[in-house]
């Protein structure tokens, strides 16, 4: 449902819910996913990140950094 929300625009979500969504399914593509969808993983990571740079001020902003940003740098991406 949080992908089908995501992509579908089923109903309005907030950037910092958009995103959300985006980690752990990012997330969940890095750990349990095959090789493309590792990538595939890797690659939402680095758009939340770009995001996250100029949005610091999100409520979610301890998750963001201890998952998202710990991976990417982990993978060498940042």
């Amino acid at each position: 449902s949080i992908y089908e929300s995501l992509y579908n625009k089923d109903y309005p979500l907030s950037e910092v819910d958009i995103n959300k969504a985006k980690q752990l399914i990012a997330t969940s593509y890095y750990y349990i996913g095959s090789l493309a969808e590792k990538q595939l993983g890797l690659e939402m990571m680095k758009e939340i990140y770009a995001w996250l740079t100029e949005h610091r001020e999100n409520s979610y902003i301890a998750s963001f950094l201890g998952n998202t940003v710990s991976i990417l740098k982990m993978e060498n991406l940042i």
